[in-house]
């Protein structure tokens, strides 16, 4: 049934939101089995589908290191958190379901005024770090290369 569809816009912005817009000759369900929950409508005879949501999942950031490589790292948007120590573990939860491995680092782009640099919290060392996105966390390992399993 979304065999027809047309990504138009599927990104993740500096503030850890995902924004989603596909178009399709068919209707589009809502909720998507693929987008998730938004919106539907038809526009000229096509139907489109908009969402945009606080985004939790697997992204390859840009590091800030002389190679210019990215990272593989979970990243958890701190909406709806109660603390950044909760979305650490979610974070590391989540890390360790799709990679069989724990994280070692977490990320931030600026740190809680209580916590330093290089601080350990949970057993993951807490970075800041220039290169993040705004308003979330993100968690990785050094020294493997991270493949999501097959579908």
């Amino acid at each position: 049934m979304l065999n027809d569809v047309m990504v138009i816009e599927n990104y993740v912005d500096d503030q850890c939101v995902r924004h989603v817009h596909v178009m399709s000759n068919t209707p589009i369900p809502n909720p998507s089995p693929q987008w998730g929950e938004g919106s539907v409508t038809q526009e000229c005879g096509v139907w489109h589908f908009r969402a945009e949501y606080p985004y939790r999942g697997v992204l390859d950031v840009q590091a800030a290191c002389p190679s210019g490589k990215f990272r593989r790292l979970v990243v958890w948007n701190l909406q709806g958190c109660d603390s950044v120590k909760d979305a650490l573990i979610s974070a590391g939860v989540e890390f360790e379901r799709l990679f069989g491995a724990r994280a070692s680092f977490a990320f931030m782009k600026k740190l809680p005024k209580v916590v330093e640099h290089g601080q350990d919290v949970r057993d993951l060392t807490l970075l800041e770090a220039e290169w993040m996105l705004e308003k979330c966390v993100a968690v990785g390992c050094r020294g493997k290369t991270l493949t999501l399993p097959s579908p």
